[in-house]
């Protein structure tokens, strides 16, 4: 595993560009990440352009041995851009637009944005896309992380011009969504409504159907906008370094299909600030089985007591290319001002820069081969769905990421196992166990996908919710295959909760199937995997 930091030369004195770099270079770090929040600085007014710096900020990395991860620096929309064209602010669902001061102001669908985004990465990959520093290019900075969802009339228009092609005609989207209810039935796609919050006492909510398919729209939205920097990036690329993007932890909102996503990137990229074991090895089995390969940490927390044995952790997973610490200095000043960093205020070394130097010179055998015999099912659309039926908001409703995380991952990571995550129904294949935990959302492909485990005498545990829901976010009324094979009459979202959270525990020919309550604890999901799993 290969050690980088973020280190941004637009926030430091070009004075002190040379002892960074030998302290850098001193610590065993060898790649360096910038420019993600730039834009201003390279683009000082509309259409002229300043990276002189960058050409000599790479020219003094060259000098010190040091590569470089180039960002794209669209995730900080400049003020100028904002005062030409303030519809690229993005709305909230109470139909106010944002204000300039934070980051991530920007709506994907404004064609502005987009085409002052093309712009700035369409310079920057032309003149530095054959540089040899440049190892990687990531695209923008945590996509969708700060503005999950914009309401403006732009994105009202793009909806519904992304709805119609999935329906049979409006008679067909007013049949499944069950628009009859409370007298929504509409005539024409253009009366779909954007689901913004209603002005009641009480705060009622739109038609799940709806709600489902808007926050489909806008994990396709920024999907898009990925992809098309991507292609930017990759035009100007004559290097054909790597080109990814950073994605982050669960507990900030989970509103992307990272299988989406990262399809059309080379490389997974992953921010992670913790200290808890379990949660670092589950994102580090997460994020390999995205792509099926290993994946960079593109931020990681520089704060913990124990980072030495942490990254000790990371590397033996094999799960891991390479990890940029973040961040190298601190931050005196601005929206992220902190002295948590590798040296401090005053220039000095932190107990954690003498630590990752320690450790950055010490050899590491290679990482053994791990049979992951249990397979984990995450479901995007399931994970919506259940969020949608909260009642509170980010990140309050995070139930389905934050119970995998903490309760059914952690019971793994404490008996001594490891996940393969099931992003798509063929990764189930060759796994002892299938976890189908609150896939609420009826998909047949990973139906058929379980079928065939049990028949091949593996076991299952889910929970009693499994499939209730078809993909309109509606209530199924037709029985899936898998509680037939079960021998079940109807579904089990009723059925009463025992001891360790048992609802049934059945035979399927060879396979034995186990059933918990949804609201299984930790404590219970051990039980059962204990049960379930035999001995390695």
């Amino acid at each position: 595993m290969q050690l980088g930091t973020t280190w941004y030369p637009e926030y430091r004195d070009e004075s002190t560009w040379e002892l960074d770099l030998a302290q850098i270079r001193d610590a065993g770090i060898g790649a360096i990440r910038f420019g993600e929040f730039a834009w201003s600085r390279i683009e000082p007014e509309p259409g002229r352009f300043d990276s002189d710096w960058i050409a000599r900020a790479l020219a003094a990395m060259r000098r010190h041995g040091i590569e470089a991860v180039i960002g794209t620096p669209t995730a900080t929309p400049p003020r100028w851009l904002c005062e030409r064209s303030p519809e690229t602010m993005p709305v909230d669902d109470s139909g106010r637009r944002t204000v300039f001061g934070a980051r991530q102001h920007r709506c994907y669908s404004s064609p502005a944005y987009r085409e002052a985004s093309r712009g700035v990465v369409e310079h920057l990959a032309q003149r530095f896309g054959g540089d040899p520093t440049v190892v990687a290019w990531q695209i923008d900075n945590e996509i969708g992380g700060e503005a999950k969802a914009c309401y403006c009339d732009l994105c009202a228009v793009a909806f519904r011009r992304w709805l119609e092609p999935r329906y049979d005609g409006i008679a067909d989207l007013n049949k499944r969504w069950g628009t009859q209810f409370w007298s929504q039935t509409y005539q024409r796609f253009d009366q779909v409504p954007v689901p913004s919050r209603t002005a009641l006492q009480l705060g009622l909510k739109h038609n799940p159907s709806l709600m489902l398919e808007w926050l489909r729209f806008h994990s396709e939205n920024m999907v898009g906008f990925c992809h098309e920097q991507a292609a930017v990036v990759r035009r100007g690329n004559a290097s054909r370094t790597p080109v990814l993007t950073n994605y982050d932890a669960f507990d900030w909102g989970e509103n992307i299909d990272l299988r989406r996503m990262f399809t059309g990137l080379d490389v997974v990229g992953f921010d992670l600030y913790t200290d808890k074991d379990h949660v670092i090895a589950c994102y580090c089995d997460l994020m390999h089985d995205v792509l099926a390969r290993p994946f960079w940490f593109m931020e990681y927390d520089v704060s913990s007591a124990k980072l030495a044995a942490e990254l000790d952790a990371i590397a033996a997973s094999g799960a891991v290319e390479r990890l940029f610490f973040f961040k190298f200095n601190p931050f005196p000043w601005g929206q992220e001002q902190s002295t948590r960093a590798l040296r401090t205020v005053t220039g000095g070394a932190t107990a954690n820069y003498d630590a990752v130097r320690v450790w950055s010179k010490r050899s590491r055998p290679t990482a053994p081969a791990v049979r992951r015999r249990v397979g984990v099912v995450y479901d995007h659309d399931s994970s919506w769905s259940r969020f949608l039926t909260g009642w509170s908001g980010i990140p309050g409703d995070l139930t389905y990421p934050r119970a995998l995380v903490n309760d059914v991952y952690r019971a793994l990571h404490a008996l001594g196992e490891r996940a393969r995550f099931a992003l798509e129904p063929a990764a189930l294949r060759d796994v002892e166990l299938v976890v189908l935990p609150w896939t609420v959302v009826h998909e047949p492909g990973l139906e058929q996908a379980v079928l065939a485990h049990l028949r091949r005498g593996g076991s299952l545990l889910m929970t009693q919710d499994v499939f209730l829901k078809n993909r309109d976010n509606v209530f199924n009324e037709t029985l899936p295959a898998l509680y037939r094979e079960m021998g079940c009459a109807g579904f089990l979202d009723h059925e009463p909760v025992g001891e360790h959270a048992l609802v049934r525990d059945l035979r399927v020919g060879k396979a034995r199937v186990v059933v918990l309550g949804t609201g299984a604890t930790f404590e219970q999901w051990t039980h059962w995997l204990r049960m379930l799993l035999p001995a390695a």
